[in-house]
């Protein structure tokens, strides 16, 4: 359900014609770079290190939707410094209808509540609300883990880092002087970590990597959680999210065969129902 690209063969009347493809499977992350043109993306990708991701650059987001997104389990997405156009109205519609499908969420930016502050989505999305523009302390204590976001080898950028307070999420960041940083969110069928200030500025290689570990493991589904998703995705009904459901399908089926899983009746039904069950047992 990736973008097309296009081949040319001949196909001569009376005549066989055979075409192989050769179908790149997509990796489990997709990271979304809306930095404003900014080149933070690399802090995210050595984050995530040996983990299979693919970083996409916002304005290359052209069949941005639910259904796109939902193939993925995992969207990272980060804003970098932007503060003026962070989230529309589309985006924010485009990720609701992906967390009510199942999906799990990462967002990373220090301008992101100061720009949705006093929207709903922020609220009950996100699961957190605007409390200051600037928290008043670059020392951060989350999932256990303390550091800076100032200094060392990160990008230095962390100039108005956002202080929030959570909304039906859980908080698991704050800055040293008690005002929170981070909150993570069981948002329906779907999770969300939501960090007020940018990963990009954390001190530390290590420290990112080890932050967003946590992150990743919060948020990433298990095979059942999976195949739950492609049950919702069908629900949908649309020529998208038939798609996207069948290319949901061998990942699923991949997953569960590594990791010995066992799916429920309607998971496994909803599989072959898809045409791709690859052998798997119920």
């Amino acid at each position: 359900f990736e973008a097309a690209t296009s081949s040319e063969f001949t196909v001569v009347a009376e005549e066989t014609t055979t075409l192989d493809l050769d179908l790149a499977k997509l990796p489990p992350i997709l990271v979304v770079d809306d930095d404003a043109g900014k080149a933070y993306e690399g802090f995210y990708s050595a984050a995530l290190g040996d983990k299979a991701h693919k970083v996409l650059g916002y304005d290359q987001l052209t069949s941005l939707s639910g259904e796109y997104l939902a193939q993925y389990e995992v969207v990272v997405w980060f804003t970098g410094d932007d503060y003026r156009s962070t989230f529309s109205a589309a985006d924010q519609a485009a990720l609701t209808e992906y967390l009510s499908a199942g999906g799990r969420l990462f967002v990373s930016g220090q301008e992101v509540a100061y720009q949705l502050k006093g929207k709903e989505w922020l609220q009950n999305t996100l699961g957190a609300k605007f409390s200051k523009d600037s928290s008043g302390s670059k020392a951060v204590e989350a999932f256990g883990l303390s550091f800076a976001i100032e200094g060392g080898d990160g990008a230095n950028n962390q100039k108005y880092p956002d202080a929030i307070e959570a909304n039906g999420g859980e908080m698991i960041a704050t800055y040293a002087n008690g005002m929170g940083a981070g909150v993570k969110f069981a948002n329906g069928n779907g999770k969300v970590v939501y960090l007020s200030f940018g990963l990009e500025g954390v001190d530390s290689a290590a420290n990112r990597a080890a932050l967003m570990n946590a992150a990743i493991d919060y948020l990433s589904p298990s095979a059942e959680e999976m195949a739950a998703r492609i049950d919702a995705l069908a629900a949908m009904g649309t020529v998208d999210s038939d798609a996207a459901a069948l290319a949901l399908t061998d990942l699923v089926s991949t997953r569960v065969a590594s990791e010995g899983a066992e799916l429920s009746g309607s998971a496994s039904r909803e599989l072959r129902r898809m045409g791709s069950f690859l052998g798997l047992h119920q």
